[in-house]
């Protein structure tokens, strides 16, 4: 069985995902949040963007403001992320469709839409790295 060590600290895993997800913690805490000045950092972009969209931003005043201020922010710094349309979001077996939301694309890959500026960057360093370092969204 192949194993996976972690140059850092000499941890192995059993998979390369695991190690991936591992090396997460020796990356450091630099990036803050500029919308609620709490003394927390995150380790990247996608961290910060995903406290502020999930409502857990003191300074958004709830989950709906903060996916539009997100929203507003990408339109402006990267409009070939944004969708012009906004999209659905299915609620799940027998659930009505939920409201319309803005959306997300990837503009190196046709057809990969996201409803969570957070799930855009996450795609965006997996599969562009090179991309992703350059992608400014103001914050």
């Amino acid at each position: 069985q192949t194993l996976y060590e972690c140059h850092e600290c000499g941890r192995e895993f059993q998979s390369q995902n695991g190690l991936e997800q591992h090396r997460q913690t020796h990356v450091a805490r630099t990036i803050e949040c500029p919308l609620c000045g709490q003394p927390k950092k995150f380790r990247s972009m996608t961290n910060m963007v995903q406290h502020i969209e999930t409502g857990h931003c003191d300074g958004c005043r709830g989950r709906e403001n903060a996916r539009n201020a997100i929203y507003n922010q990408v339109s402006q710094m990267a409009p070939n992320f944004v969708t012009s349309t906004p999209m659905l979001e299915y609620g799940g077996y027998g659930a009505a469709q939920a409201p319309a939301t803005n959306g997300y694309r990837c503009p190196h890959c046709p057809n990969r839409y996201f409803n969570d500026a957070s799930q855009l960057l996450q795609h965006t360093a997996a599969k562009h790295p090179s991309a992703a370092n350059n992608l400014y969204l103001g914050y």
